[in-house]
């Protein structure tokens, strides 16, 4: 096995593993995503695991700024591994060299701390191999789980499987004209309602360029 750094002659390859290979679609270890952070002015690495030649697991490391010159590496919903059973009993050691490769890296870039909250299934060997790794949980960053609405159903059907509160407010949004429109014309609103938002349930939101240029 060997890590190497993902050049951009392995965009296809990357974003056909992660297509294949990811419980969640793999938005958030997309290629694509990395290019994202570079608008942000976030610096990233994407490491390719290779066995024989053969791609078995991918991490897109994000780097986040903290305060005096230091920074965190984040892996959001990855890293993202070979999902079969011949590749399970390899999975111990293909984590030992991301993660000693991701130390290697962060030990240059000042990185005190790694976080990633990875989209596996309920694996209690792939949660074992965290535990000896020195991981702790410590809250999730991204939504545990995603549901999922079929909008190739009926409104009436869509409706009728609202809560009854949910199908409440709709009428009332109804009955008092309010429309639903889209558009950048309405982002500096957008904006305004996100900061005091932020600022009422005392969070941290996004920075601006973040919502804009997603």
């Amino acid at each position: 096995m060997k890590v190497i750094i993902g050049d951009n002659s392995y965009k296809n390859k990357w974003n056909e593993f992660v297509n294949k290979n990811s419980n969640d679609f793999g938005l958030l270890q997309s290629w694509d995503w990395g290019i994202f952070q570079a608008t942000l002015g976030r610096k990233f690495f994407r490491l390719v695991l290779e066995d024989d030649h053969k791609i078995v697991a991918v991490a897109l490391v994000i780097k986040h700024q903290l305060k005096f010159g230091k920074s965190y590496f984040y892996i959001p919903r990855g890293p993202i591994m070979v999902d079969d059973d011949l590749v399970a009993q390899k999975q111990l050691t293909g984590l030992e060299f991301l993660f000693n490769e991701i130390k290697k890296i962060a030990q240059k870039e000042k990185a005190i701390f790694l976080r990633m909250d990875p989209a596996w299934r309920d694996n209690e060997h792939l949660k074992k191999i965290l535990g000896d790794s020195g991981f702790i949980f410590s809250g999730q960053v991204q939504p545990k789980s995603t549901s999922i609405l079929s909008l190739l159903k009926a409104e009436e059907d869509l409706l009728k499987n609202m809560k009854p509160k949910t199908r409440y407010n709709i009428k009332v949004a109804q009955k008092n004209g309010v429309k639903i429109d889209k558009g950048l014309k309405y982002f500096e609103d957008f904006w305004t309602l996100t900061k005091k938002t932020a600022s009422r349930n005392e969070i941290i939101s996004h920075p601006k360029n973040y919502y804009k240029n997603y």
